[in-house]
């Protein structure tokens, strides 16, 4: 399988807030806890701490 990398298909996405560790561009906080849409946006590629979830391997 060859997944783009992204917050949709993360398995550090909590829904409404992303659970990845690593750095914000913006400000150099931790990304842990940031609003998903805010990492959507920062990281349309994905981050370093990105790591393929089990949703994206199920078809519904």
């Amino acid at each position: 399988m060859n997944a783009k990398k992204e917050c949709d298909n993360c398995e550090f996405n909590a829904g409404t807030v992303c659970m990845g560790f690593g750095k914000r561009i913006d400000n150099g906080n931790d990304t842990y806890g940031m609003p998903i849409e805010e990492a959507k946006k920062m990281f349309p590629n994905g981050c370093d701490d990105w790591g393929i979830s089990l949703n994206a391997f199920s078809s519904n």
